[in-house]
């Protein structure tokens, strides 16, 4: 008897692992709607990179100014804070579009005391040239 509830109990849990509506603690969610914090994420990103030539220098030389044109997928993460990963269309100084995907850190606590430790971008990456 006491195996058979041993047998049962690891069964369950196993099913449990392996379903997909099961949340995995610092995993990355399903894709997500666009959201007020989202979009303040979004914002962010892109100040980061108008304001960081070395952050932008992923984006191509040429490229000295971007602005957001719509965001087209969100994952979030929870970390320390939160990780959105974001794939952005956004357009350079001359109005040609692409695709980035980026990584922000946001830890929205710290806006108050420390700005610029707030919200970091973690990773910059053009989808097309």
């Amino acid at each position: 008897m006491k195996s058979l509830f041993l047998v049962l109990l690891a069964a369950s849990v196993l099913g449990l692992a392996m379903s997909k509506t099961a949340p995995i603690v610092g995993g990355v969610s399903e894709p997500q709607e666009v959201t007020d914090d989202v979009q303040k994420a979004a914002d962010i990103a892109v100040n980061l990179l108008n304001k960081n030539s070395e952050l932008r220098g992923s984006l191509g030389a040429a490229v000295e100014k971007v602005s957001l044109v719509r965001i087209t997928s969100v994952r979030t993460q929870v970390v320390a804070g939160m990780n959105y990963h974001l794939t952005l269309t956004m357009k350079d100084q001359h109005g040609k579009q692409f695709d980035t995907e980026v990584v922000i850190w946001g830890r929205p606590w710290l806006e108050s005391s420390n700005a610029e430790e707030a919200w970091q971008l973690t990773k910059v990456n053009r989808l097309d040239s």
